[in-house]
């Protein structure tokens, strides 16, 4: 059984959401993973990379209320904060 934690918002302290929490073991594979992605992610071109993050940008923007709620309730910041203009697609040019 995989262990949990509940994610709570701090002004009502309701459970927001529940998260897998993973051991060490599984932890390490993760690492293991991103290691190994690394040299293909290096050797995207640059102007593939831009075009990639870009998307990614984009997705982001689409969700961005979303995503806003989400900070606000996880306690971290306020609204007028996570919707300000510091998304990946502001912060690429």
């Amino acid at each position: 059984m995989t262990a949990t934690y509940d994610v709570i918002n701090p002004a009502t302290e309701q459970v927001v959401t529940t998260v897998s929490l993973l051991d060490a073991e599984q932890t390490d594979e993760a690492i293991a993973r991103a290691r190994a992605a690394s040299p293909a992610w290096r050797a995207v071109s640059p102007g593939d990379r831009a075009r990639l993050l870009r998307r990614f940008a984009e997705v982001v923007d689409t969700h961005r209320e979303e995503l806003a709620e989400l900070e606000v309730r996880g306690g971290r910041q306020a609204t007028s904060v996570t919707s300000s203009p510091t998304t990946p697609r502001h912060r690429s040019g």
